[in-house]
C-alpha cells in the first residue's frame, strides 16, 4: 500500500496545487480508497479539482470517504463549471464543495438540479433563481420550530422528508443554488445590537461580487443595510469550505476593538469578546484570537455595547474572571488592556443570603450537600461536580434539574433556594447548616475551597 500511495502522490504532483501528504494522513485507513479513486481519474483538470475538494474536506469526511458520493458531486460540479466562467477559488469553495455547514454529506447535486430544472422556471439570474427555490421551500417544506446547533439531517433527507428547521431550510436553498451552478454560502449574525436575536441569510456570487439574499423577506435581497436596520449588526461572518470570512464592514458602519498583548510575566490571561443575547453571553468564538499572548488582537464591530471577559486559572484549576462592558462607535478604536483578575476569596457564611438559613429548617439534611443554582452546564460546575464525584461519594447534590441527577425534587429545591436569590450561586454545607461556604456572582473559583470542605466533612463523619 505504501508503494501504491507513493506512486499516486508522485504522478499527482504534476497536476495539483495542494499538498497531498495531509490528505492521505487525515484519511487514515481510507487513504487507499482515496488513492484508488484519484488513480482512476484520467482527466488532469478533474483530478486537480478532486484534490482541491479533498483538501477542504474535514477529517471526518476523509475518514469516512465514500467514492460514490464524492464522484457524484464532483461530476455534477464539473458539468456546471463547463457552462460558467468562475474564479477557481469561488468554484472550489462555494460550488464544488458539497458540505454547506455541518450537515451530513449527501450526493444531492444531480437530484436537485434535475428536480428544479423540471419542476420550476429556473432563470439565468441568480437572485431570480433564489426566489423560485425559496418560494418552493416555503410551500413544500414543513417548518420545524426547533433549531439544532448543527442540523442532523442531510440535504437529501430534507428533500425527501419535506421538513426542515429554519437553518436547514437555508442550507437547502444554498445546496439547490449550488446544484444549479450558482456559488452561494451561509451568512450569520450571531446576535443583534438592537434585537437580542441571531439571524441567518444567504449570499450568492454574481460576476465579481457577492449579494445578499434574505429568505425571510426576499424583497430586501441585494440590500446590504437590511440586517442592520432590522436587528442591529454586531458582527457578520460567512461560512464556506470549513472557513470563516468576516463580512461586518459590508453590512454596517464599524469601529475597531483592539486587545493589547498579555504583559503578565508568569500567568497567561485568556480573554473573549461577546454580547448579551437572550439573557446569556454570546461569545464571538469565530474571531481569530491570537494563540500567543504577545500578539495584538484587532476586530471590526458594528455600533453597540459589548462584553470583554478576561480569565486566569491557578495551579489547582480555580478560575478568576473579570467582565465589563464597552461601547463601539463607527470610525473609532477601542483599546482594551488585559488586567490580571484577582482570585476570589471565598469566605464562610457571611456571603450566604439569609433566606437560605430560613429555609434549611424545612429540609432533613441526612447527608452533607452541595446546592447549585445557575448554569449547570458551565465549566466551573462540571469541574466542581468532578471534584465531588472523585472525593466525596456521600455528598448530596442539589440543583434545578432533578431529571439530570435524580437528587432533589423540584418543589424541594424551590423551597430551599426560591427565585429571589442572585445566581449563579454555589453553596457547600454539612449536616450542620452553620458550617458552610458559599460563592455568588460570576467568579466561581471554588476548587480548592471545595476540597477543604470535603476534607472537613470526612473528619466530621468519622
Amino acid at each position: 500500500m505504501k508503494i501504491y500511495l507513493f506512486a499516486v502522490l508522485l504522478c499527482m504532483t504534476q497536476i495539483l496545487y495542494p499538498s497531498n501528504d495531509d490528505i492521505f494522513e487525515r484519511a487514515g485507513e481510507k487513504a487507499f480508497n482515496v488513492a484508488s479513486f484519484l488513480n482512476s481519474i484520467g482527466d488532469d483538470t478533474k483530478a486537480g479539482y478532486a484534490l482541491n475538494l479533498l483538501e477542504i474536506l474535514g477529517s471526518i469526511d476523509l475518514l469516512e470517504f465514500d467514492s460514490a458520493l464524492f464522484s457524484g458531486n464532483l461530476d455534477c460540479s464539473m458539468e456546471l463549471l463547463a457552462k460558467k466562467s468562475l474564479p477557481d477559488s469561488i468554484f472550489v469553495k462555494y460550488l464544488l464543495d458539497y458540505r454547506i455547514f455541518f450537515e451530513p454529506p449527501s450526493s444531492y447535486k444531480q437530484l436537485l438540479k434535475e428536480f428544479f430544472e423540471s419542476e420550476t422556471a429556473i432563470s439565468e439570474d441568480a437572485i431570480t433563481t433564489a426566489r423560485v427555490i425559496n418560494d418552493w421551500t416555503r410551500s413544500s417544506l414543513l417548518t420545524d420550530s426547533f433549531n439544532l446547533l448543527g442540523p442532523g439531517r442531510s440535504v437529501m433527507r430534507i428533500f425527501y422528508e419535506k421538513s426542515a428547521t429554519e437553518r436547514e431550510t437555508n442550507i437547502f436553498i444554498v445546496a439547490a443554488l449550488r446544484s444549479l451552478g450558482f456559488p452561494s454560502r451561509l451568512v450569520f449574525l450571531p446576535a443583534g445590537t438592537k434585537i437580542e436575536k441571531s439571524y441567518e441569510w444567504i449570499e450568492i456570487y454574481v460576476p465579481n461580487s457577492w449579494v445578499p439574499f434574505y429568505p425571510d423577506d426576499a424583497s430586501f435581497s441585494g440590500d446590504f443595510t437590511y440586517p442592520d436596520e432590522k436587528y442591529g449588526v454586531s458582527a457578520v461572518y460567512a461560512f464556506g469550505a470549513g472557513e470563516i470570512e468576516m463580512l461586518t464592514e459590508n453590512y454596517a458602519l464599524t469601529g475597531t476593538v483592539q486587545v493589547e498583548p498579555d504583559s503578565f510575566s508568569t500567568d497567561v490571561c485568556d480573554y473573549s469578546i461577546g454580547i448579551v443575547c437572550g439573557g446569556a453571553i454570546k461569545v464571538f468564538d469565530y474571531f481569530d484570537f491570537p494563540d500567543e499572548a504577545d500578539e495584538l488582537f484587532s476586530a471590526r464591530l458594528g455600533r453597540g455595547e459589548y462584553l470583554f471577559v478576561t480569565g486566569l486559572r491557578d495551579e489547582s484549576g480555580s478560575a478568576a474572571v473579570n467582565m465589563f462592558t464597552f461601547d463601539v462607535e463607527p470610525g473609532e478604536t477601542v483599546k482594551m488592556a488585559l488586567e490580571q483578575p484577582e482570585f476570589p476569596v471565598i469566605r464562610e457564611t457571611d456571603e450566604l443570603p439569609p433566606q437560605i438559613f430560613e429555609r434549611l429548617s424545612a429540609l432533613s439534611l441526612e447527608t452533607p450537600c452541595v446546592i447549585i443554582c445557575g448554569d449547570v452546564e458551565s465549566e466551573p460546575f462540571e469541574r466542581m461536580l468532578e471534584i465531588i464525584t472523585l472525593e466525596a461519594e456521600n455528598v448530596r447534590i442539589y440543583l434545578p434539574d432533578p431529571v439530570l441527577f435524580h437528587s432533589l425534587e423540584q418543589e424541594e429545591y424551590e423551597l430551599l433556594i426560591g427565585t429571589d436569590i442572585e445566581t449563579p450561586l454555589i453553596v457547600g454545607l454539612s449536616s450542620d447548616p452553620e458550617k458552610c461556604f458559599v460563592r455568588t456572582g460570576f467568579n466561581l473559583g471554588i476548587g480548592e475551597k471545595l476540597r477543604e470542605w470535603i476534607k472537613t466533612l470526612r473528619e466530621e463523619n468519622r
